[in-house]
């Protein structure tokens, strides 16, 4: 099944985060990540990302996992993929579901696919970003 929504928002509005629940997301992010979480009143959970490629890991995603966690937002960083596959096990373990925040990795590949082609993944093309398109 494919969703495909506007903005980080309308995501995790359309997947029913609200109030209370928690989002995993990398301490490397735009401010626009943690907005969409606070503006539906859930609580962004920020983990650290591995000196080396400056992405979350499976390890650390799986450890910020709580019973109020509803959803796990990776960020592929730099033209580069994060372990979408690893990551995804750990939501699927847990029954939480992965938004991948492909932002900065349009056009990019992870295991011959381009990133963001199963499940949700959100894409922007705002000024700042790898490929951009205007306001975005």
């Amino acid at each position: 099944q494919r969703q495909m929504c506007i903005r980080d928002s309308v995501t995790l509005m359309a997947m029913g985060i609200g109030p209370g629940d928690e989002v995993i997301t990398p301490s490397l992010t735009w401010v626009s990540t943690l907005n969409m979480i606070v503006l539906l009143g859930a609580i962004p959970v920020m983990i650290d990302v591995d000196r080396d490629t400056l992405m979350v890991t499976p390890e650390a995603v799986d450890a910020a996992v709580t019973p109020r966690t509803k959803a796990i937002v990776p960020v592929h960083y730099a033209g580069a993929p994060c372990d979408i596959d690893a990551i995804r096990a750990v939501g699927e373990r847990h029954g939480i579901p992965v938004i991948e925040d492909a932002a900065h990795a349009a056009g990019t590949y992870y295991h011959s696919r381009h990133v963001g082609w199963r499940g949700t993944a959100i894409f922007s093309f705002h000024a700042i970003k790898n490929m951009t398109c205007a306001e975005g």
